[in-house]
């Protein structure tokens, strides 16, 4: 089904691509001669979901996802340490497969770029190991200093509270 200008109604939808108005997700819908199938731009938000699920309650995460998941914002567990420990984590990150995120571990969504993001209000329920190196590129596990990105979370939030957490490499 496509409105007037030919544009679909992508809001139809829940976070989980449930239809919730009669509407197929797999209808394609023309976007500045773009087609595009919503299969795909309902996919992201449950794939991150599915990679840290064995941590983080379905409720929390949409909690946060619809508190502040703007366009470009990345999915992120926050945490606050040294500069030492920092460097020693991202060298152990190239001969490693897993990190372990502990339980009350912060995360959230935010976008440097636009300098905006979620709230930051949930936590892990319990200890997760989080792959990696995902299936491409992009669908990857960074460590990434508040300071180097456009927008920091201190410039967004004006001092976030943010627990010290001892992430570890497996």
């Amino acid at each position: 089904m496509k409105d007037e200008y030919g544009i679909y109604n992508a809001y139809h939808y829940d976070l989980w691509g449930n239809d919730k108005d009669g509407y197929e997700v797999n209808d394609i819908y023309l976007l500045e001669k773009d087609i595009v199938i919503m299969d795909e731009l309902l996919s992201y938000p449950a794939e991150v979901f599915d990679r840290v699920k064995s941590g983080v309650k379905r409720a929390d995460y949409e909690y946060e996802f619809n508190n502040g998941a703007y366009g470009g914002s990345l999915f992120c567990f926050v945490f606050k340490t040294d500069i030492e420990n920092l460097l020693d984590i991202k060298k152990q990150m190239d001969g490693a497969e897993y990190i372990n995120i502990p339980t009350g571990t912060q995360f959230g969504f935010f976008s440097s770029f636009q300098g905006a993001g979620s709230i930051f209000e949930k936590r892990t329920y319990r200890n997760m190991k989080v792959k990696i190196k995902g299936d491409t590129e992009y669908d990857t596990v960074d460590i990434i200093a508040d300071m180097e990105q456009s927008y920091s979370m201190d410039d967004v939030y004006g001092g976030i509270n943010v627990d010290d957490q001892n992430i570890t490499l497996a």
